[in-house]
């Protein structure tokens, strides 16, 4: 845990994307709770934890952002500018939202990230504080679903009354919290926000750089109206696209962590294993790839038995040998869930 956040009183800098849109629309509505709920908990956290909130927009979306909330630089860069896709949305990089942030808080302890229809509980950052003085520095707090009946924010109270006492688990991960002095090590890629795979291209690089990672499915901190799985009927070039992404990103952390353990010229056997593989489906990489990252725990765990039988002067070795086949692990189970999604494409 970094010296800050030994602190009682934390710095956080909280971030969303808001979008001009229809009021036929039911993320108009949903913002305006997102807007009302996120200054509802700043203020419930004043005296206790330093706050501050700001937005990522693209110009034509200044009309949408709350006056309470700080601008960051208009965002410029889409989906739309890595080629050509069948359904036209000008979806942002995450990468690019997250700049803006980091850039923008330069005095903050933890970035948070949520999207823009997840609403807060008003105890939302007193909980996220204590959580992180607990010893949880990179986490995700899943949402809540609740009814669609709401119409009107003058219920705001009665939808918080729901989302703690009334509502569904969800199994999404639209809420990320980590400290800020691990983000310039984020490897993002060109993945985009509204479109699957994107919460695991952040997870990814929580697990590869925070200490202790953890998802919180059932804290009923923050909460979305409804459940109409608008990413899932994204066009499939799309999803593709942020796939692919993902197996960037977690390629890049493979490289990593194998060229900090083996002398072997881990840059050209993932050459090899690209070349192989590229006129294929991406499912077909990935399966390969899980194999890839099975062979990499046996050899880590073989690496740690050798250590072992050594002398004292090797812990810190096996500790952090440990450690990554911890994260190596976790890599196989993103990897698994990569490969369910293209298994169900195949079979539709």
């Amino acid at each position: 845990m970094s010296k800050k956040a030994t602190q009682t009183k934390l710095k956080i800098a909280h971030i969303i994307n808001p979008v001009a849109i229809g009021e036929e629309s039911d993320l108009f509505f949903a913002q305006d709770v997102t807007f009302a709920s996120m200054i509802k908990a700043k203020e419930m956290a004043a005296g206790s934890v330093d706050v501050e909130l700001y937005s990522a927009q693209y110009v034509e979306d200044h009309v949408r952002v709350h006056p309470e909330f700080n601008k960051t630089p208009d965002l410029e860069r889409s989906i739309m500018d890595f080629g050509p896709f069948e359904d036209y949305r000008k979806l942002p990089l995450i990468a690019d939202i997250l700049d803006r942030l980091y850039e923008s808080a330069i005095d903050a302890d933890y970035m948070i990230y949520t999207n823009v229809d997840i609403a807060l509980q008003p105890e939302f950052y007193l909980e996220v504080q204590k959580l992180i003085l607990e010893g949880y520095d990179t986490f995700t707090i899943n949402r809540r679903t609740i009814s669609d009946r709401f119409k009107s924010l003058d219920e705001l109270p009665e939808m918080l009354e729901d989302a703690k006492y009334a509502s569904l688990p969800h199994p999404g991960t639209d809420c990320f919290v980590f400290p800020r002095a691990i983000y310039p090590d984020f490897i993002l890629e060109n993945a985009c926000i509204g479109v699957v795979e994107i919460g695991k291209t952040i997870v990814a690089n929580m697990i590869m750089l925070g200490s202790v990672y953890h998802k919180f499915e059932n804290l009923h901190l923050t909460f979305h109206i409804g459940n109409d799985g608008a990413h899932r009927r994204v066009h499939l070039d799309q999803r593709l696209h942020n796939a692919k992404q993902l197996q960037n990103i977690e390629t890049a952390w493979l490289e990593v962590i194998l060229k900090s353990h083996f002398s072997t010229d881990v840059g050209s056997k993932l050459e090899r294993t690209s070349a192989r593989y590229k006129s294929k489906i991406f499912s077909k990489h990935l399966i390969h790839s899980a194999a890839m990252v099975a062979g990499m725990h046996n050899k880590l765990d073989s690496k740690v038995r050798k250590a072992r039988n050594k002398t004292i002067e090797h812990e810190e070795q096996i500790s952090k040998l440990l450690s990554d086949l911890h994260r190596l692990r976790k890599f196989g189970k993103l990897r698994s869930d990569v490969r369910k999604f293209f298994s169900l494409r195949r079979r539709r």
